[in-house]
């Protein structure tokens, strides 16, 4: 499967989601329209976060297609890091646009996980092409050991999480959504589920037998 790492930062203090035109500003930095949102650190204390692409048992990106909350969004994003380093800053903490927990299922990078997961295989090789004309990584000597070798780095948490994408259709992985709970999960290769996985846990399709029991008994 693709090496791919990403070294990054996040704020030791976390994260807080609010609306852009909370922010005192001198500029115009964001479209102001109400409910637009921003994520920023609370504060200025940073630490570093090293992510490795080893497995798809629960990649980021599938992660964060599951944010159903603001709740939600601020653990992910405290935990991981913005998507970029921003090049401005607002109140003296970095902001970063944020899709509303309803419309972030139809972000760009969550519909080429969908892309990238579902389909023929040639549909997969082709849209990963596509991708990769664009999603050039960064390669640098790395420790090992006594050794070195080389290792391919991305240059952004949202290219880190594009670069899962690609490794879903590499190993011939599929993107499930569970019926009764709709959170996005993987099946096949390299994911420690079975391809034929229909339910995202055993709580899940627990609640589904007990539902299909009590219709039968009605």
């Amino acid at each position: 499967m693709i090496g791919i790492s990403l070294l990054w930062e996040t704020c030791v203090d976390g994260i807080e989601i609010v609306p852009a035109n909370s922010l005192d500003r001198s500029d115009a930095l964001f479209d102001e329209t109400e409910g637009y949102l921003v994520a920023r650190y609370r504060s200025a204390r940073r630490k570093r976060v090293r992510l490795g692409l080893d497995s798809l048992n629960n990649p980021l990106v599938v992660q964060l297609g599951n944010a159903r909350s603001l709740k939600h969004l601020e653990a992910f994003y405290g935990q991981y890091g913005l998507e970029h380093l921003p090049s401005h800053r607002a109140e003296e903490r970095h902001a970063w646009p944020v899709s509303r927990p309803e419309e972030i299922r139809s972000r760009a990078v969550i519909s080429l996980l969908v892309k990238m997961g579902r389909g023929t295989l040639a549909a997969r090789r082709e849209n990963a092409n596509l991708v990769l004309r664009d999603l050039a990584p960064r390669a640098q000597f790395v420790a090992a050991g006594k050794a070195q070798s080389v290792g391919l780095f991305a240059n952004s948490l949202l290219n880190y999480m594009r670069w899962e994408c690609i490794a879903v259709a590499e190993a011939g992985a599929h993107l499930v959504e569970c019926p009764r709970c709709n959170k996005f999960f993987l099946v096949g290769p390299r994911t420690e589920r079975r391809t034929d996985a229909v339910y995202c846990s055993n709580g899940c399709r627990q609640a589904m037998s007990r539902r299909r029991s009590a219709n039968r008994v009605q």
